[in-house]
């Protein structure tokens, strides 16, 4: 597991000098390892429309393709990756992970086969029952997570 072998936890979680790119590595690293083929564009800021997902994972064996933003701790997103987030989770089909460094045992069983979901209050939706109707999904489509992390970017908010 990377980020563990890599020495960046510590007896109260992550470093804060643990950044994103340490993450995204480290989560690729654990994804090439379980069978997953890893896409990353770079800066979506210059290299593709802004706000689209840092990377999309696809399993070589199964098929499926989960779609992630990933933040170091205390992270914030953006209203484009909002934008991005909540479209891609329209489609049922897609699975949409907005993950922190904290969210690794999540992030483990993703990998794992647990199938990807988007927290809403990570978006900042705070009306759940209509949250369901305003972004147009299914209360099937679109599940919950335990993840640590909230819509404040501490970790157990």
């Amino acid at each position: 597991m990377g980020a563990r072998q890599a020495g960046r936890i510590t007896s109260r979680g992550f470093r804060s000098t643990y950044l994103e790119a340490d993450f995204q590595r480290d989560l690729i690293e654990e994804a090439h390892g379980l069978g997953w083929a890893a896409f990353h564009s770079g800066d979506s800021r210059r290299d593709s429309v802004s706000g689209f997902p840092d990377l999309v994972l696809r399993h070589e064996a199964t098929g499926r393709v989960v779609f992630a933003e990933l933040k170091k701790v205390g992270g914030r997103v953006s209203s484009e990756q909002r934008e991005w987030l909540t479209g891609l989770a329209r489609n049922p089909a897609n699975e949409v992970a907005l993950w922190f460094p904290t969210d690794w045992p999540e992030v483990i069983a993703v990998l794992r086969g647990r199938r990807a979901t988007l927290r809403r209050v990570q978006l900042g939706l705070s009306d759940l029952s209509g949250g369901l109707v305003l972004l147009g999904m299914a209360c099937s489509g679109l599940g919950f997570y335990g993840g640590s992390e909230g819509s404040t970017g501490r970790p157990g908010a």
